[in-house]
């Protein structure tokens, strides 16, 4: 969810009165901390993983480009993806399936044939909105029932456990 919706989501029509300013906070202070970014557990490899077994993978988020980059250079998977999206690519966050849909009609891959992996009940619905089935993990903070209501068919706690079930998972 970006900071917008978040922002509306609990303040209502009062969220454009701090929603400059907590942008701007956001942006700071994610600049001083994003050096201490690692990834999580099996991370690397899942991507490395896909990749080598032939398939696309894509960085689908709609984070700013900065948050983008910061991201990718703590990941450093950058040779094992076909591309990435940002907010840049899109009007509005998840979970609505406009990322996904750009992540879809860049790489020419039908929605049908595509498999999401993400971390939160918006991933989820942005996904099947697209009409990509989702695997979801725990390790965004959400409970696994959500996850699993909100409509995806794996979770699983961490890129770790989801690389080590990756085919049946995915296969």
């Amino acid at each position: 969810m970006d900071s917008s919706l978040l922002l509306k989501t609990l303040l209502g029509d009062r969220a454009d009165e701090p929603g400059e300013r907590a942008a701007e906070l956001h942006g700071r202070f994610y600049g001083e901390v994003s050096q201490n970014l690692r990834p999580l557990s099996g991370a690397r490899e899942l991507v490395r993983e896909v990749a080598r077994r032939g398939h696309i993978a894509v960085l689908a988020t709609s984070a700013p480009e900065n948050e983008l980059a910061a991201l990718r250079e703590a990941l450093q998977v950058d040779d094992f993806i076909s591309m990435a999206t940002s907010s840049e690519d899109v009007a509005v966050a998840k979970p609505e399936p406009d990322i996904v849909n750009v992540a879809l009609e860049r790489t020419g891959v039908d929605g049908c044939d595509a498999v999401f992996v993400g971390d939160s009940r918006g991933d989820v619905e942005a996904s099947a909105r697209a009409g990509v089935r989702c695997v979801a993990l725990r390790s965004g903070g959400t409970g696994a029932l959500e996850l699993f209501n909100a409509g995806a068919f794996f979770v699983w706690d961490d890129p770790a456990e989801l690389l080590a079930h990756y085919r049946e998972t995915f296969e």
